[in-house]
């Protein structure tokens, strides 16, 4: 679907085939109507032991299953794999166990940054203010939005700052 799930999946099907798994070992279950019970549920009882969660709308449905199951699942050995949980939402040994979980989490303001500067670079070769103007939004007031757009902000910042011609300095609404 061409977004943060693909790429996932396709760091799922890229890692299977290093380590020599048939496509078979490695399977997507699709979340529907916020039921994130029922497809862990569903990787449990079809014996997936590592399970690659990408996004932090998982932090709090894992946390949940794993308070019902958490016996189940060490038992199983399932390892959990957290991609992008916000950094106050990544699992620690208190949620689950050690050596269990892998939390992989995007440095969000360092992204921010190059992508302000670079945005800054790119802009400042419009001859017309009116095209060095740019701002920053985003889905939702949360680390990963606001971590992005401070770091945003901050390459703009930077850009500026070392520009000596006013008519490559960027402006943002």
């Amino acid at each position: 679907d061409k977004s943060f799930n693909q790429s996932a999946w396709e760091a799922v099907c890229k890692t299977g085939e290093s380590l020599g798994l048939s496509a078979q070992r490695y399977n997507i279950f699709k979340v529907e109507n916020s039921k994130f019970d029922a497809m862990y549920a569903s990787a449990f009882a079809n014996g997936y032991k590592v399970w690659v969660l990408p996004g932090f709308l998982h932090a709090t449905p894992i946390r949940e299953y794993i308070n019902k199951h958490k016996a189940e699942m060490l038992k199983k050995g399932i390892i959990l794999v957290t991609v992008d949980f916000n950094g106050s939402n990544k699992l620690t040994d208190a949620d689950y166990a050690p050596g269990l979980y892998i939390n992989l989490i995007f440095n969000t303001k360092e992204g921010g940054y190059m992508a302000g500067y670079a945005a800054g670079k790119f802009l400042s070769t419009n001859k017309e203010e009116i095209g060095r103007t740019v701002t920053s939004f985003g889905g939702g007031q949360f680390e990963g939005v606001t971590d992005f757009n401070e770091g945003f902000y901050k390459g703009l910042i930077k850009w500026n700052s070392e520009q000596k011609d006013k008519s490559t300095k960027i402006k943002s609404f």
